[in-house]
């Protein structure tokens, strides 16, 4: 197969009736040459990817090369008014999981909530580091996707794990930012870093491939608890058979660690990263 059409279109500002409708506007016939049909999701790229629902353009737009989007998919896709985007069809995915938090302040996220914004967000496509606006009585609340699974543009259904926090992103470790920073040096992309009590805290991607790292949670005094804990929730969340997984450790932790047999390791496709006292990141 050839290479996938895309196209170049400079970005204008969205009519007000589609604000906050995810939908992005460009020429029909730009739509037939993409293979896309109105209500079809469209990947967009700026200074950083994101997606969109196509359609049809007004029709004073025709043939002028551009999209028409509101300020959140600008924003999500890195752009101002004027600026160029490239445009192609998306390969969207239905998402397994999609976990999010609000950006300025604290909710109570019960089993109502939850639901409540799972159903807002049905059809609704959403990429990692994107952010939504959902309205709750009447009031519009700013939310980030934080994590997805599959990785790439997902498709929200009524079979996804909604996972929802109850405030803005913690601030992360110093040990947490210095393996982000390692692995960034390293090629990858950082997709995601956080100190969530029983999830991910780090999300990186290389050359496609996803790199899922949990670091040690400290539980107290005892070393060998904090470890195999730790280890034992990475062990649960290693559920995309597509990623690679580590367990980073401090030097106080390696002896631990070299304690996991290498067949081990390999059968359960884990590495174990290791970030000595200096912040540089060593693999075993």
């Amino acid at each position: 197969m050839g290479r996938e059409f895309e196209i170049t279109l400079k970005v204008m500002e969205a009519k007000q009736k589609d604000v906050g409708t995810g939908k992005a506007r460009f020429d029909i016939d730009i739509m037939k040459k993409l293979g896309v049909r109105p209500g079809d999701i469209v990947e967009i790229e700026g200074r950083r990817k994101t997606a969109a629902i196509a359609w049809p353009s007004y029709p004073e737009d025709q043939e002028l090369n551009i999209i028409r989007m509101d300020g959140l998919i600008r924003k999500n896709a890195g752009v101002n008014i004027g600026d160029n985007v490239v445009v192609r069809k998306a390969e969207a995915k239905e998402a397994k999981v999609v976990k999010l938090a609000p950006t300025l302040y604290e909710i109570s996220p019960d089993a109502g909530f939850v639901s409540y914004v799972k159903r807002r967000l049905i059809d609704y496509p959403v990429v990692e580091g994107d952010i939504i606006l959902i309205s709750v009585l009447g009031q519009p609340i700013q939310f980030k996707i934080l994590f997805t699974q599959p990785s790439g543009i997902v498709v929200v259904s009524p079979n996804t794990v909604v996972k929802l926090l109850q405030g803005p992103v913690e601030e992360v470790t110093y040990e947490q930012k210095a393996i982000a920073s390692a692995l960034s040096e390293e090629g990858y992309k950082i997709l995601y870093v956080g100190s969530e009590e029983d999830e991910i805290d780090i999300v990186a991607e290389k050359e496609g491939k996803r790199l899922l790292v949990k670091t040690i949670e400290n539980y107290g005094k005892n070393k060998i608890l904090n470890f195999l804990a730790s280890l034992g929730k990475l062990l649960m969340l290693m559920n995309d058979p597509d990623a690679e997984y580590a367990i980073a450790v401090t030097e106080e932790y390696e002896d631990l660690a070299e304690k996991i047999p290498e067949t081990t390791l390999k059968k359960l496709n884990l590495k174990v990263l290791v970030l000595e006292r200096k912040y540089v990141l060593r693999k075993k």
